[in-house]
């Protein structure tokens, strides 16, 4: 059986506004504590980041030390609302990346992986969508850039009525065999 861990690594306070315009990275200074219980417990976590998380100089410091000792991935989080090119209406709004134009989608997901490389050193495989803003018209983006993964579909998510993505009828299984290992492994910590 493989335990499949992504953490959504991003700046302080995402759901702020305030927060979102003057970003802080406090949670991503202290990754190294939480890549340490997982490394106790056999677990090999990806880290999928955001551009601003790439963009921040301490930020690449830690990211690269936890990929220097092994047992992480680094991954691509794409924040539609704060990944170049964006403007300041879709700051304001927080878009959903599906509600993007297919070019502005590809141009920032060129713009993040390009800058995810350039802070850690390796091109990113892993994807996730923020807000889980996943659309079918993203595959041939990510294809063309070499991801491989892609782990942006929640089943039982349900934003339709916000613009948003539904995934009502994906296949529960898999996500309900995760939900019962994290479980488990949080009993463990």
């Amino acid at each position: 059986m493989n335990l499949l861990v992504g953490i959504d690594t991003e700046g302080d306070n995402q759901w702020d506004a305030h927060a979102r315009a003057h970003q802080q990275f406090e949670n991503i200074y202290a990754l190294p504590r939480l890549h340490a219980l997982f490394a106790r417990h056999g677990v090999r976590p990806t880290y999928v980041i955001t551009y601003p998380v790439a963009r921040d100089a301490r930020s690449g410091d830690v990211l690269r030390g936890l990929l220097a000792g092994g047992g992480c991935e680094i991954g691509a989080h794409h924040h539609a609302w704060e990944t170049p090119p964006c403007s300041a209406e879709d700051v304001r709004r927080h878009p959903y990346a599906s509600a993007l134009p297919r070019s502005q989608f590809e141009n920032q997901l060129a713009s993040l992986t390009a800058a995810i490389e350039t802070a850690v050193g390796m091109r990113p495989v892993s994807y996730r969508s923020g807000r889980f803003g996943f659309s079918a018209e993203h595959v041939a983006g990510l294809e063309r850039l070499g991801y491989l993964v892609e782990s942006s579909v929640a089943p039982l998510f349900y934003e339709s009525h916000k613009g948003g993505p539904e995934f009502v009828e994906a296949p529960l299984e898999l996500s309900i065999r995760t939900l019962e290992i994290s479980n488990d492994l949080l009993r463990i910590g």
